[in-house]
């Protein structure tokens, strides 16, 4: 009993444990090809650089890699390729598509390789989607994307 009150104290005494804020799950060195990419497109000198297949989204929820997410501002979605943090900052490499069908409970997209890099806290969640033909998909809307 008193190593698992011990150990729910430790977790309460993370500081993310509770965090509403965008950030890696857990924060790994990031590969020589990540680095480079962020060396040539970051703005400011890339100090440190760690990546994860995972994140927490603001306020709240996870999203992974290969998850198809919609985006708050934009209401564009697409494919998550990485997570990274660059100097603190907390972004994902996400490959946007192109709607093709707009439904009220689902929307058909085409896929595409289109890379860009997007803040984590601009990505509101992760969505439910099912392949179509070729290289298209449809995804499942949450009432509040509707």
């Amino acid at each position: 009993m008193v190593q698992v009150v011990a150990h729910d104290l430790a977790l309460l005494l993370d500081d993310d444990y509770f965090g509403q804020h965008a950030r890696l799950k857990k924060k790994c060195k990031a590969t020589k090809k990540v680095q480079d990419l962020f060396a040539k497109v970051w703005t400011d000198e890339v100090q440190s650089c760690h990546m994860c297949v995972c994140a927490h989204l603001s306020p709240s929820g996870l999203a992974n890699r290969k998850d198809v997410v919609i985006m708050k501002c934009l209401k564009q979605l697409g494919e998550v390729w990485f997570f990274a943090e660059v100097n603190g900052e907390c972004v994902a490499l996400v490959s946007l598509w192109v709607l093709l069908e707009q439904h009220v409970s689902y929307s058909i997209w085409k896929m595409q390789d289109n890379p860009q890099l997007v803040s984590t806290s601009e990505i509101k969640c992760a969505l439910s989607h099912r392949p179509l033909k070729e290289d298209q998909v449809m995804v499942s809307l949450p009432v509040e994307c509707r």
